[in-house]
């Protein structure tokens, strides 16, 4: 149970621990993951969780303040320095199970030695063994064993006789140990004891460990290095010895010879050990820690290994698991000095921790103490502790299970048993011990108490609320020697403790607050208050409820001190102790002397529930406090698999759940099928409910509920023979019409609930209904007639017909035709377009067919004529290709013919009215007035005419050929005139006759009248306006001669005359009627310049 003050100290740790994440996470805080090397872990890697470290030490070189190593599942062999860190966290991924193992496998090969015993030959030295996970023993005499605990007990060790006045042969004294042959007979084994290491209880509380330097066979007493003289007890001597491969002599023993590197096995049944799984210790420490702060190390498991701390502050482990954590070096004779254990400090102000806490973790199976602890204000809590040291031998101080050496520290909430050292706990100065769970203790050596309060380590000592049980030792104890109470102890504080079946609570000292505890069923008093030297004179002793309450360790005297409300057996005899609590829960009962019979006492805290407080550790009506952890820890050895006993995968034995849990189950599957279900084997024919038990992949028991319809489809079908018809009678379902003479082919199109099949034959139907398909049986139809439509040729042109056949069969000749265009007969020529023939037999069966006759779209021609006379067809329709023929208009010569797919271009067709025909591959022709001939005109592509720069005529048609012609003489050509250019012999008119782009044509008539007139342009005038209306101006640049001016018309006749004498400028009144003039300026009898005059 937790107190208020435990509950309030884990939560602001809990607090702290968040803030710690908090601020880690704020400062940029990062995740260093760590994995085992088959899982990818290599140092060479990132160290993220896609690319993790194989080392927590490679995680450690690169983490900051903040940083948290994450490691995952598997096992490490590493040992890690944690040096110079502050604020970082190392833990296992998701809960994941991670193991640091101290030990290497032995993998050598293995060979007879001796009878049972094997040997093998090792690279490195070892000093604690398993098989097949379990820890072997250490050769001894007289023998123990791990499995039946039997090495927790004194049952495994000899005796001796204690004498030292008298010496030997009536007793022991240091250096020499006589046997007790009636409890163990060393003489009848024939051992010869000489060099081995002799465990040696002969300091009563301190054990040590000695070479035997003298001993013969068949004696039973030897000698040993002697142990300091003032730790030397002449009582309760115990021993066992190792250290000698003749003490190897049962099953489940191992050896090793240092020298020879050569380890004995002694395996279990005789098996051989090849193949076993056996590994030795090689490590003390997985983790060290140094000159660190607020390091935690969370939820690790470690394996013959632990943690060693020093220099540093504010540790925190914490559910961490210590399976053999701790073992002496005995093996390899390395006897004289203690065992490394787990450690927070080593002496030396600079060595020490502070301020750290080990919380929820589970200590078991050591050789050594369970915890060691330099420094002050540290914090054990919550702790399990088991199987704690065998040989107790070597140990600092009072040779404890945990040590500490410090000031302030707790050991709170922890559960102890089995822990075989005389004193469990040497608390250091001002500690606290609270709340603790404590049971079979001090098994190996002689006085002792579970907790220990020296002289140095009472003062201001808080013991309180715990529950101490079932132990030969004082379960309490404030006691040192000394002559007065001041060497005893003072000022302790011993309160609210329940201690049964013990030696009982012994205080010596004085000054002591001894309140609220209970004591019953203890060896001697329960409740010893010792007023030797004059203890406890001044100790307050209140509310205290004992079944004997003494000064005395055994008989009945009246307790010393301020003393009040106590309840004493010896005080009442007559009262049954029993009758006055619950003895299942220790709590008062309701009707019991002890109920509000205390007095309150202020230094001391009690949950009072009445008038006054109860006497006694617990309060009628208060929730009893609860010592020891809350929780249940996982204790070697550790077995993978399922954990959780409502599995159908659970192993009892199983203490690490590997995630193999499965669960069995039961569901309902509501299922529909067609006809019948095979589901898992069975063929199911009808609807219904019903079970099966599966195993589902977890491996367990699964209940299956069927929940099952089956649909069954309606395939009856009715046949109405007067219309041929099949009717599928199954309601609101989809068809598909089959012909059963193929195979059950789908006859395409045929989906409806009714069908008319075309021809005899036998059919049946698919139907599908609710989901399911089913088909029926085969119907035979016989009395169908058939026609069929045929065109005896296609339609080959746009317009003509074709002749179309109907050919009937089946039913009763002689068949009936009727067109749906009105014709009948068997045999009818059709024009394109879509036609049906009903054909009607003897008895009136009918039957129809169709035809659908097409024909070529009408044929178009088009045609284009070019500059160049070039003529380009386009055709469309009809039936490519196409052929076009040309032909002369007049002669009806062919002039080209073509053959093309749509296009063609006629090159130089003769100018004029053409002939031409078009016809497509079918010899379908293009109609001209119903004609298939079609007319072509092709024009003249140029423009004839002439330029007339008389008497000179040019035609202003390029690269032709050319005759001149005589207008006046019916256009006759003129001899030897086929230039482009003509100069006129006589006035007249001429024209010229142009060939060109095989294309001839005739100009217009040009006048030429100004024949053998002499042209001279020696006058440079200019005349203006011209044309004009008769009257107009000539001005010449230069001369001043006299000129004449005489106009004619354009048949050579003079019209006007005048006489330029002088000047630049002439001024002309002519008055004539509008036409074409020649104007001659004629000087000296030459005509010097002709202009042609335009007047209107």
């Amino acid at each position: 149970m937790n107190s208020f003050f435990s509950y309030f100290n884990f939560m602001i740790h809990k607090i702290i621990l968040i803030s710690f994440f908090s601020w880690a996470f704020f400062l940029n805080a990062q995740n260093r993951y760590v994995a085992t090397t088959s899982m990818g872990g290599d140092d060479t890697n990132a160290g993220t969780i896609t690319s993790p470290f194989a080392t927590v030490n490679k995680a450690l070189s690169v983490m900051s303040s903040g940083d948290t190593c994450i490691i995952r599942e598997g096992h490490y062999d590493e040992e890690v320095l944690i040096d110079g860190k502050n604020d970082i966290v190392i833990m296992p991924y998701m809960n994941e199970w991670v193991v640091f193992d101290g030990t290497e496998a032995v993998q050598s090969n293995w060979t007879i030695y001796s009878g049972n015993i094997y040997k093998t030959v090792l690279n490195k030295h070892i000093w604690q063994l398993f098989v097949d996970q379990n820890e072997m023993v250490m050769a001894r005499w007289p023998n123990g064993n791990f499995l039946d605990k039997s090495i927790y007990n004194w049952n495994s060790w000899a005796s001796g006789i204690v004498d030292s006045a008298n010496g030997f042969p009536n007793g022991s004294y240091n250096g020499f140990e006589l046997v007790d042959s009636t409890k163990k007979d060393l003489g009848s084994t024939g051992l010869n004891l000489t060099g081995a290491i002799g465990i040696m209880n002969v300091g009563s509380f301190k054990t040590f460990n000695r070479e035997i330097i003298s001993h013969n066979p068949q004696d039973n007493f030897f000698s040993y290095n002697t142990i300091p003289n003032n730790t030397y007890r002449d009582k309760h001597h115990h021993f066992f010895v190792e250290g000698k491969l003749e003490l190897l002599d049962q099953p489940n023993e191992w050896f090793y010879d240092t020298t020879s590197m050569t380890l004995y096995l002694y395996p279990d049944n005789g098996q051989n050990p090849n193949g076993r799984s056996i590994s030795g210790k090689v490590q003390d420490y997985a983790f060290t820690i140094t000159n660190s702060t607020d390091v935690i190390i969370k939820n690790i498991y470690f394996f013959a290994t632990t943690f060693f701390a020093k220099s540093s502050d504010n540790l925190l482990i914490e559910e961490c698991h210590f399976s053999f954590p701790n073992c002496s070096k005995r093996m390899l004779r390395e006897y004289d000095v203690a065992p490394n254990v787990s450690t927070l400090g080593q002496p030396g102000s600079a060595n020490e921790v502070h301020n750290s806490v080990i919380r929820k973790c589970l200590f078991e199976y050591t050789d050594g103490e369970a915890l060691r602890v330099y420094g002050d204000s540290n914090v054990i809590e919550n702790c399990y502790m088991q199987y704690i040291d065998y040989s107790v031998s070597e140990l600092p101080f009072l040779m404890v299970g945990v040590y500490f050496s410090g000031d302030a520290n707790k050991f709170l909430h922890n559960t102890v048993h089995d822990a075989a050292a005389s004193a469990f706990l040497a608390p250091g100065t001002t500690p606290e011990f609270a709340y603790n769970d404590v049971w079979s203790t001090g098994a190996l050596q002689s006085d002792g108490s579970v907790y220990q309060g020296t002289s140095a380590t009472v003062q201001n000592s808080l013991i309180h609320h715990n529950y101490i049980h079932d132990t030969p030792k004082y379960a309490l104890r404030f006691d040192a020697p000394g002559g007065d109470p001041g060497q005893a102890g003072q000022y302790g504080n011993m309160h609210h403790n329940i201690a049964v079946r013990t030696n009982g609570i012994m205080v010596k000292g004085n000054h002591h607050y001894i309140c609220y505890n209970t004591t019953f069923s203890s060896n001697k008093n329960g409740l010893i208050i010792l007023d030797e030297d004059n203890s406890n004179d001044s100790s307050f002793i209140y509310n205290n409820f004992s079944e004997k309450m003494s000064a005395h360790r055994a008989h009945q005297i009246p307790i010393p001190g301020i003393t009040s409300s106590n309840w004493n057996g010896y005080d009442n005899p007559s009262v049954n102790f029993y009758n006055l609590m619950d003895t299942n829960t220790y709590l008062p009962l309701s009707n019991s002397s002890i109920v509000d019979a205390g007095v309150p006492i202020s230094p001391i805290n009690h949950p009072q529930n009445g008038a006054a407080p109860d006497i006694g550790a617990l309060e009628l009506g208060v929730l009893p406090w609860q010592a020891g952890v809350d929780w249940s820890p996982t204790f070697y050895p550790w077995i993978q698999g399922c954990t959780d006993s409502t599995s159908c995968q659970y192993n009892p034995l199983a203490n690490i759940d590997d995630g193999s849990c499965g669960y069995a189950n039961s569901y309902t599957i509501a299922l529909t099928a067609c006809d019948s279900l095979v589901w898992n084997g069975i063929n199911y024919t009808s609807s219904g409910i019903y079970n099966q038990t599966l195993t589902n992949l977890s491996g367990c028991d699964s209940v299956v509920t069927l929940d099952l319809g089956i649909i069954s489809v309606d395939t009856s079908v009715s046949y109405i023979i007067s219309s041929s018809t099949l009717t599928a009678l199954a309601p609101n379902a989809t068809y598909q019409w089959l012909d059963c003479n193929n195979n059950n082919t789908p006859v395409a199109g045929e989906t409806n609930q009714n069908f008319s099949p075309t021809s005899n034959g036998n059919y049946a139907v698919e139907v599908t209904q609710n989901g399911c398909t089913a088909i029926s049986n085969c119907y035979q139809i016989n009395n169908l007639m058939s026609v069929s439509l045929s065109a005896l040729n296609p339609i080959y042109c746009n317009g003509n017909t074709t002749d179309v056949t109907a050919v009937a069969s089946g039913g009763t000749p002689p068949y009936s035709y009727s067109w749906s265009n009105g014709f009948s007969g068997s045999n009818v020529a059709l024009f394109a377009g879509n036609y049906s023939c009903l054909v009607t037999d003897a008895n009136g069966f009918t039957v129809t067919d169709s035809v659908s006759l097409s024909e070529p779209t009408a044929m178009v021609v088009n045609y284009i004529i070019d500059t160049l006379n070039n003529v380009e067809y386009q055709i469309q329709g009809g039936t490519s290709p196409y052929t076009v023929s040309i032909y002369d208009g007049i002669s009806s010569n062919l002039i080209n013919s073509a053959n093309f797919a749509s296009n063609y271009i006629f090159q130089n067709i003769p100018c004029g009215v053409q002939i031409y025909e078009a016809s497509d591959s079918n010899n379908c022709y293009q109609l001209c007035n119903n004609m298939t001939n079609c007319e072509l005109t092709v024009p003249v592509p140029f423009s004839n005419s002439v330029n007339n720069n008389s008497p000179t005529l040019t035609s202003d048609v390029q690269g032709a050929t050319y005759q001149w012609l005589d207008c006046n003489n019916n256009n006759s050509p003129i001899s030897g005139e086929t230039n482009q250019s003509y100069t006129a012999a006589v006035n007249g008119d001429y024209a010229v006759e142009v060939t060109k782009f095989n294309c001839t044509n005739i100009s217009p008539c040009e006048s030429v009248n100004n024949v053998g007139i002499n042209i001279n342009n020696e006058i440079d005038y200019v005349l203006y306006p011209n044309p004009n209306d008769g009257s107009f101006t000539l001005e010449r640049s230069s001369g001043n001669d006299q000129a004449e001016i005489i106009i004619y018309d354009l048949s050579g006749k003079e019209v006007y005359s005048d006489t330029w004498k002088s000047g630049r400028k002439k001024n002309i009144e002519c008055n004539l009627s509008s036409g074409y003039y020649h104007m001659h300026i004629i000087i000296s009898n030459k005509v010097d310049e002709v202009r042609e005059i335009i007047i209107h």
